[in-house]
């Protein structure tokens, strides 16, 4: 293969044309994503015992579905997280750019110049360093001197990348992979020395790792059912319908989400089984804040309800929703992980990770009062008081997400991220799950 020229292919130069025209001098805001590869790439070579190219050439069915099309749903939530924590910035999203007979080197060259030449943010998201695409970006942002932060704005050092990196063979290795495997597997990064000062970011791997689970959790759902390969049990619709069902009685998120809870308890927290009842428990509960926002209007922020001063429980007016539209559903999507992210920041000026983990000891140790008094009494029991359809109720709706958003994080820190669920026979447990 010829080495790609720049000068040779127009359409390269158009679009560098179309990205100074949109942002001038100010610079956007670059989103690594994974589009081909990634951790989705590595997990489905480890299941089915094949290489890179023989995953792709041997089962392209498979690898479209559980790579390609989970990866390309991913990066379009990412990209609108992206655009939230940056309003006034444009927001490039590399995955929505395909041009025909192109191949890694002509993106690489692409997606180079437009990071050194027009961003001065590059958005790394969760699980870019199973991305060789993304860990290439990366290592030009540093380059280049550009920052590369968390999809909240959270500035990474160097020595944080490094750590990630780290975190990402380890993975591989705890798969039993050997450094060679490893090592022709993901492209290395030349980052320089590292910085004196000390890794920030990695702080936030817990939640990091939590946001991912759950978010691919969520985006698998929405994958089975766009490619008909399993039954679409649950939609925007059908929550909706559940919503309206009430919050007390059969078919209601109460019962959906109390029985999670228990069999949560039952298995044991330290159980794989007991943190994917935990983990089903947080996919459904943000399913049914975005059905609320659908339904009733869009949460507000706490300082919004400090200008209400928390006295008038304002009814929301039923919205019509057009089940079809993909942007109105992104848009609700977005803004719900915006508004988590949002009120989960804030709370933990008053929760610290080392609180959470107290908690969650004790819910190891047989005792899960702490939790319940927070998740349940705290803040279910406000909505079952004021309703879906008032903005009190709607905004301890939302705190309720984000206390068991807060224990997904400590338990994953205390014992790791829980496993994927299967998907193809639909199945919440696999049988041989603690075996």
């Amino acid at each position: 293969m010829t080495e790609f020229s720049p000068e040779s292919d127009i359409r390269f130069d158009m679009f560098i044309q179309a990205v100074k025209s949109v942002a001038g001098h100010r610079g956007i805001v670059y989103v690594t994503v994974p589009i081909t590869t990634g951790k989705n790439h590595f997990i489905l070579m480890r299941e089915l015992g094949c290489s890179s190219d023989e995953v792709r050439s041997h089962h392209a069915v498979r690898w479209r579905t559980e790579v390609f099309d989970r990866n390309m749903n991913a990066a379009e939530s990412w990209a609108e997280q992206a655009r939230n924590s940056f309003p006034k910035r444009v927001v490039l999203d590399p995955s929505q750019l395909f041009i025909k007979d192109w191949g890694q080197p002509e993106y690489y060259e692409l997606w180079q110049r437009v990071i050194v030449d027009f961003a001065d943010v590059v958005v790394a998201t969760p699980d870019w360093a199973f991305s060789n695409g993304a860990r290439a970006e990366v290592d030009m942002a540093f380059k280049a001197k550009r920052r590369v932060v968390d999809l909240n704005g959270v500035e990474y050092s160097q020595a944080d990348i490094m750590e990630y990196d780290q975190l990402a063979k380890e993975t591989l290795r705890s798969w039993g992979w050997t450094e060679e495997k490893i090592d022709s597997s993901l492209n290395a990064m030349d980052l320089g020395s590292p910085t004196e000062r000390p890794p920030t970011g990695i702080v936030n791997w817990a939640r990091n790792e939590a946001l991912s689970w759950v978010h691919e959790d969520l985006n698998s759902y929405e994958v089975e059912q766009r490619r008909d390969l399993g039954r679409a049990y649950y939609t925007p619709d059908s929550d909706d319908r559940r919503t309206q069902n009430g919050l007390i009685g059969p078919n209601t998120w109460h019962e959906k989400l109390d029985g999670y809870w228990n069999r949560m308890l039952t298995n044991g927290i330290a159980s794989n089984r007991g943190q994917l009842e935990l983990g089903s428990m947080l996919g459904a509960s943000i399913a049914m804040l975005r059905s609320v926002w659908r339904i009733h209007g869009a949460l507000s922020s706490h300082p919004e309800m400090e200008l209400l001063n928390w006295k008038r429980p304002l009814r929301g007016r039923p919205q019509d929703f057009d089940y079809t539209n993909e942007l109105q559903l992104s848009e609700v999507k977005s803004s719900v992980w915006s508004w988590i992210q949002t009120e989960y920041t804030m709370t933990r000026k008053d929760f610290s990770e080392s609180h959470d983990r107290l908690h969650t000891k004790a819910l190891e140790e047989g005792n899960p009062r702490a939790w319940h008094a927070d998740i349940w009494d705290l803040h279910w029991r406000e909505v079952q008081r004021l309703g879906f359809n008032s903005q009190e109720g709607k905004y301890h709706l939302g705190k309720f997400v984000v206390c068991i958003f807060r224990l997904f994080e400590s338990v994953v820190a205390e014992f790791g991220s829980p496993p994927r669920r299967e998907w193809r026979d639909h199945s919440r447990l696999i049988e041989n799950l603690d075996s």
